[in-house]
């Protein structure tokens, strides 16, 4: 798969991802909202990741490590909150 075509992969899943997220919220399932959001932000690190590299994204859902792979620096409250 060619960097732009698994660019447009990653975030369209996160913005699927991110509709379930809102039908989730207005279903009162907080949880599982929370659970998609994480996959939203995850998507979005790997598309990141695949844009400042060229190449397929780790295999992880660690955000810490997704941010930190894909070259970007978190505040101490990001990285809390990532890693939470």
């Amino acid at each position: 798969m060619r960097s732009e075509e698994e660019i447009r992969y990653w975030i369209d899943l996160a913005k699927y991802d991110l509709g379930v997220a809102g039908s989730l919220l207005k279903a009162r399932k907080y949880v599982y909202a929370l659970f998609f959001g994480h996959l939203v932000v995850e998507k979005m690190l790997k598309a990141v990741f695949v844009k400042k590299h060229g190449t397929s994204p780790p295999p992880t859902d660690n955000l810490v490590r997704l941010a930190g792979d894909a070259s970007i620096e978190l505040s101490e409250e990001d990285r809390d909150s990532f890693a939470a």
